[in-house]
């Protein structure tokens, strides 16, 4: 299977349509090809290996755990008719892309540390999603209705949506939402729930059933282009001061005048 040793990268299949679990921690490898052939395969164990990619076709697979790879997609979707898989550990990676939509049994996921932007799921029975450490602007686990821990600290989340109608089995120490700088409102079940009992938020961030939609713009008053729907702020400020080259104060850096322009009057007296 790719472990650089001659004669070492393929078995007979009949050696291994019964095996149900196999680890392959700390072998060096960069190849599963034919894993697919581990038709009875339950659990599947190969962390700290040097994968690109993985494909997971096995249809008894039930448990994997891919981490500390350097894989940059991971498709599990195909993963049986409706999809075997409880538990997938696949962190500490470079995912681009995870595929997990026909995966109607998942219970465990754990994307953290990785590169993710989106993440599609196709069940509700997700109860414990860690997907920190990534790059997720937008979060909607509003359909696992059966998620009692959410850990999405770290990330760029400008929205989140956690109205899945199951807030209250929710505790403090299975949420998690720090560290997301433009993260201002989270949409839950009961705000004075969350409030009560959800105390890892930032600071700027509240609760609400129904946030307001997110605006990018200025949110500086005294800039030249202030946007009075924005609520983030995009970093595109022009600043305001005096733009006349023959003002005493003329700014450089201004886009917009002001009206603060100052200019000294001389006058000459003939005697």
């Amino acid at each position: 299977m790719g472990d650089g040793i001659i004669f070492n990268d393929s078995v007979p299949t009949a050696s291994i349509d019964t095996v149900t679990y196999l680890n392959i921690d700390n072998q060096g490898i960069a190849d599963l090809t034919g894993i697919a052939d581990f038709t009875s395969l339950a659990t599947l164990s190969c962390n700290n290996n040097q994968l690109s990619s993985l494909v997971v076709l096995n249809p008894s697979l039930l448990n994997l755990s891919c981490t500390n790879n350097q894989m940059l997609n991971l498709d599990v979707s195909n993963n049986g008719v409706n999809g075997s898989l409880v538990s997938v550990d696949c962190s500490f990676n470079q995912l681009t892309s995870l595929l997990i939509i026909n995966n109607i049994n998942l219970n465990y996921l754990n994307c953290s540390n990785n590169l993710l932007t989106t993440l599609a799921f196709g069940n509700t029975t997700l109860f414990d999603l860690n997907c920190s450490y990534n790059l997720f602007t937008e979060l909607d686990v509003s359909s696992c209705n059966a998620l009692v821990s959410l850990n999405c600290s770290n990330n760029d989340l400008n929205s989140l949506d956690v109205r899945n109608g199951n807030n209250v089995n929710i505790t403090n120490a299975n949420f998690n939402s720090t560290l997301n700088s433009n993260l201002n409102c989270i949409d839950v079940d009961n705000p004075p729930y969350s409030i009560a009992n959800w105390l890892n938020i930032d600071a700027w961030s509240s609760f609400s059933i129904n946030c307001p939609p997110v605006v990018f713009g200025c949110t500086d008053t005294l800039s030249c282009n202030y946007n009075a729907s924005a609520n983030i702020d995009d970093g595109s400020c022009q600043l305001a001061g005096c733009i006349d080259l023959s003002a005493c104060n003329y700014d450089v850096n201004a886009f917009c005048d002001d009206g603060s322009c100052i200019y000294i009057n001389i006058s000459v007296s003939s005697f």
